[in-house]
């Protein structure tokens, strides 16, 4: 019997994730501030935000590279280049070893 994958999240649940995958504990209401502030929309149902895996790996990016102290202008680029996001956080755990 195949396994049925999740393809959508509860906020509760991504906060849970984000800190599973990065260690850090990020807020509900800073997920709802990102979402206005860097343009970041998940889908809704009535009352509730779904995210994506997507959505939830752009989401602890987005918390590491605050950890490194990057504002929200430099989030915007960074989340423009998808393709550097893994090089940039790689380069910045080297650079904080």
């Amino acid at each position: 019997m195949e396994k049925i994958e999740k393809k959508y999240f509860k906020i509760s649940e991504v906060v849970q994730e984000i800190r599973i995958r990065t260690g850090l504990t990020v807020q509900q209401p800073v997920l709802r501030s990102w979402e206005e502030e860097l343009d970041f929309w998940p889908k809704r149902n009535t009352y509730l935000r779904l995210y994506t895996t997507k959505n939830i790996a752009d989401l602890a990016v987005i918390a590491q590279l605050r950890n490194y102290g990057f504002g929200l202008k430099a989030l915007r680029i960074v989340l423009n280049h998808n393709d550097a996001i893994d090089d940039i956080i790689s380069l910045l755990n080297e650079l904080r070893k």
